[in-house]
């Protein structure tokens, strides 16, 4: 989910005393230890606004916030066409994180060659949720409220769940992030890939609240954390990084 296509979507306060004296981002030193209170935080405020936005713009690019359709397009073939390489003859089971309005299901079912053996969406929203389990009927597709999987996947991918941040606080965006990608991480046995809107240096514009990342500093983190993790950038996404996580043999 999530593009440029909003401002003020989320309101000029911050998570407030809740914030007060948490700091585990130095350049990602420390990430991964836990903090759900603010997680659990964060996530309330998003389902909200996530569901907000649905019920305004439906199931279309806008209604989770994608500026166009061609650009979401343009993310799901950048992920799929890793997963393509990745997996084998006998097809792939696939976790997305983040999956609103089911639209990477939609994307799906329009490829030549459905060769997936299960898809599982997960999403903080239950009434996203909802309507994806009204929306599809299909029987190799599930739909789980939550911020992880719950259950062992080839892959794991988010296309856009962290671009709207939650709080104007980037240590404690940045944690956030890598908490929810070190969840995935323990549920993936392939790989793991995710993309970020991605800035000279990390920052979350005051006026949208868009978590812009420091390229360079996520790879390394990465590396460091999980194992080999390769970025891709896209020549028509330059605001864009694609990171594809390799699980070791």
């Amino acid at each position: 989910m999530l593009d440029f296509d909003f401002k003020n979507a989320i309101s000029q306060g911050n998570a407030g005393p809740l914030m007060a004296g948490i700091r585990r981002f130095d350049c990602y030193v420390g990430a991964g230890e836990s903090t759900p209170r603010m997680n659990s935080t964060f996530e309330n405020k998003l389902s909200q606004i996530y569901w907000d936005r649905f019920q305004k713009f439906g199931s279309t690019p806008q209604g989770s916030f994608w500026a166009t359709e061609a650009r979401q397009t343009r993310r799901f073939e950048i992920i799929l066409c890793e997963i393509d390489k990745l997996s084998g003859v006998d097809g792939f089971s696939l976790a997305d994180i983040g999956c609103g309005y089911g639209a990477l299901v939609d994307h799906l079912l329009k490829r030549p060659s459905n060769s997936f053996i299960s898809y599982n969406g997960y999403d903080i929203s239950e009434q996203l949720i909802a309507a994806c389990k009204r929306k599809f009927g299909q029987p190799w597709a599930r739909f789980i409220c939550s911020s992880a999987p719950d259950q062992e996947q080839d892959f794991s991918v988010m296309s856009g769940p962290f671009n709207l941040a939650a709080t104007r606080d980037l240590m404690l965006w940045q944690n956030y992030v890598f908490d929810t990608l070190q969840a995935c991480w323990s549920y993936t046995n392939v790989a793991m890939i995710f993309n970020l809107q991605v800035a000279s240096s990390a920052r979350i514009s005051p006026q949208s609240h868009i978590y812009y990342a420091n390229s360079d500093q996520v790879l390394e983190h990465c590396v460091a954390r999980f194992g080999p993790t390769k970025r891709l950038v896209h020549p028509h996404l330059p605001r864009d990084a694609t990171f594809v996580v390799l699980k070791p043999l």
